[in-house]
């Protein structure tokens, strides 16, 4: 079994999410960009950009509703995978597997997506 570092990042869509179907099933994929607190000598903020994939229920309802531009939080596991380039180098990716995304703009309406894990159904 994996290890995976659960994260929660706060920070902005960068482009359009877009859907794929895999052998998994639907998988909708979004990149996010979180500002640092390390300001550059320019004065402006450094950046990470994290991409963000969602399984499962919430491909539907995201699809409608998260565009480029919007402030989300991400709350998921945190995964590095590692490929074969056409170069025929190894590279890695980080990315995030998400458990919730939560809407942060008000103008759009605020709003969490969850999917639901079997710890949910515990009767106690």
């Amino acid at each position: 079994m994996a290890n995976n570092a659960t994260v929660s990042i706060w920070g902005r869509v960068t482009k359009d999410p877009v859907v794929r179907t895999t052998t998994k099933g639907e998988v909708l994929s979004f990149p996010v960009v979180v500002n640092t607190s390390t300001r550059k000598a320019d004065g402006t903020y450094e950046s990470n950009f994290y991409d963000v994939s969602v399984w499962g229920k919430m491909v539907e309802y995201l699809t409608k509703e998260l565009t480029k531009g919007m402030m989300v939080t991400v709350v998921g596991d945190f995964c590095a995978q590692s490929y074969e380039a056409a170069d025929k180098t190894t590279r890695y990716s980080l990315r995030i597997n998400a458990n919730r995304v939560n809407f942060e703009n008000k103008k759009l309406g605020q709003g969490t997506v969850q999917t639901k894990s079997e710890d949910d159904e515990m009767p106690f």
